[in-house]
């Protein structure tokens, strides 16, 4: 499953930057960054992830979490509840990272997360 159009908020140590147009590709390798919509910047392999959640805008609002203000910031504070966008987040036991998917609600991308829910069920507990 490839989500694009999605707007990277930064935290893995190979590309820390914030950055918009890029993609994610959910594969049985993993989460996989792609720069641009097609370059390839990292990887986290499933065995990697220790939680994966998607909120949409009003619970990313609600979840202050200092993780997820590093990510959101006060972006978080301003959003207008469009409930076509949603935000995930994805840990591991060093890093985590954010990116919001403009163009999916939070009920249709958990929808989309079913066949990875499926074989990869503790990454998405939390969820």
């Amino acid at each position: 499953m490839k989500l694009q159009k999605t707007h990277y908020f930064g935290g893995h140590p190979k590309f820390v930057r914030e950055t918009g147009d890029c993609a994610f590709q959910f594969d049985d390798s993993g989460i996989t960054f792609l720069d641009g919509g097609f370059m390839r910047k990292f990887t986290i392999p499933w065995n990697e992830v220790q939680q994966i959640t998607v909120d949409g805008p009003e619970q990313a609002q609600n979840r202050y979490t200092v993780t997820r203000l590093a990510f959101l910031g006060w972006f978080a504070l301003a959003l207008k509840k469009d409930l076509s966008q949603s935000f995930v987040t994805v840990s591991t036991n060093e890093y985590t990272i954010g990116f919001m998917a403009p163009k999916a609600s939070a009920g249709e991308l958990r929808a989309r997360f079913a066949p990875f829910r499926l074989k990869h069920p503790a990454a998405f507990q939390g969820d």
